[in-house]
């Protein structure tokens, strides 16, 4: 996901782990970018039977230096192709243009117009990027420079400038449903090639996890799945590590195939994060008599993403807000006769609730 200042970077997010726990060596499929537009396929366990690289067509004049699987799509929109498909960011002078990749065929296709405005990095290898399932954004980072991409209508924001202008080589989030928050992993060559990590990217500010051990000088790529965090990157030859994200401490797992020039590395995962459920409850009985014009009714809604609101209609009426969110409260007004109250719940998510429903007989 990831493009390093002084290597290169890539990584991606997946499964369903707990960002801090050490690396398994289960086996994944994953697809390696090298510096000169070619896509290389490899086991995690078996690097040594990487395939050879194929080019990467339809690039017109623009080099990728980034690739990243997306992994959580919640809008459906005219630039997006979906979950689990493989976007890269290729550059051409000031321009900037998104693609996404067939691995079957490494043929490229454009999403989209080109884009204008995104500050380069230190040449092909100063770039980041990298696909967030926490917020379905990617992010586009260089030594200073931090943007937030939105590949549902191709429009991105400038945020924090990176602190103390690291030289990223390589760097993934991790394993997240959509709406939840999601931390970013990222080699730091300056001054040991240490894993960092930030919750909060969009600050520009991160924390040392600890030294790789490793010292390497060409481009690297990183990636994460549940568990499992990859880095590829040549010390000597082109090699596929294991890092371990409490410590930092990288393990060798192999050298990798035709010893390739790396720019990026992305896990291509079995299975995506889960959307997160959504639940709305009523206190007290869902079934009232009363002489009452108005009435006041009660509840609770749930989500692990966070609760964005609550609404309610009566009957066929208009949907009109609840106070509140995790608890909230609703004012009803009734007619004469029967009254049928649904109430949902939306969750930071977008997800939805199922209706509860109150009936409601004003005398």
């Amino acid at each position: 996901m990831l493009f390093p200042m002084k290597a290169t970077l890539l990584s991606s997010v997946l499964l369903f782990a707990a960002w801090f726990t050490t690396t398994t060596a289960q086996a994944v499929p994953c697809v390696l970018l090298t510096q000169s537009n070619g896509l290389i396929t490899l086991d995690s366990t078996s690097p040594g039977t990487a395939s050879a690289a194929v080019a990467i067509t339809g690039l017109g004049a623009f080099t990728l230096v980034g690739i990243d699987v997306r992994t959580t799509v919640q809008t459906v929109g005219p630039a997006n192709p979906g979950v689990g498909t493989i976007w890269a960011l290729g550059v051409n002078g000031a321009n900037r243009q998104l693609f996404v990749i067939n691995p079957a065929t490494a043929a490229a296709t454009a999403v989209g117009p080109v884009l204008t405005g995104i500050t380069a990095g230190d040449g092909d290898n100063g770039w980041y990027f990298g696909h967030d399932p926490g917020k379905d954004r990617f992010r586009i980072m260089n030594a200073q420079n931090n943007y937030e991409l939105n590949p549902n209508n191709l429009t991105f924001v400038q945020q924090a400038n990176v602190a103390n202008f690291p030289n990223v080589n390589g760097s993934a989030f991790a394993t997240a449903s959509f709406g939840e928050t999601t931390p970013i992993f990222f080699v730091n060559q300056i001054p040991n090639d240490t894993l960092c990590t930030s919750k909060f990217m969009s600050t520009g500010f991160y924390t040392n996890v600890g030294n790789t051990g490793l010292n390497f000088i060409l481009g690297s790529g990183l990636d994460i799945a549940g568990n499992t965090t990859l880095l590829a990157t040549t010390v000597g030859v082109a090699t596929l590590y294991n890092v371990n994200r409490a410590t930092g401490a990288a393990t060798v797992i192999g050298t990798i195939n035709g010893n390739p020039a790396i720019r990026a590395l992305a896990i291509r995962p079995a299975t995506f994060p889960r959307r997160l459920p959504v639940t709305v409850r009523v206190n007290g009985p869902l079934k009232i008599e009363t002489s009452l014009p108005v009435v006041t009714i009660r509840g609770t809604a749930a989500c692990q993403a966070g609760i964005k609101g609550v609404e309610f209609r009566v009957g066929n009426s208009g949907a009109r807000k609840a106070k509140g969110k995790t608890r909230w409260t609703a004012r009803i007004a009734l007619k004469r006769g029967p009254n049928v109250v649904n109430f949902r719940a939306t969750g930071n998510n977008l997800i939805r609730s199922r209706p509860a429903r109150v009936s409601i007989i004003r005398e």
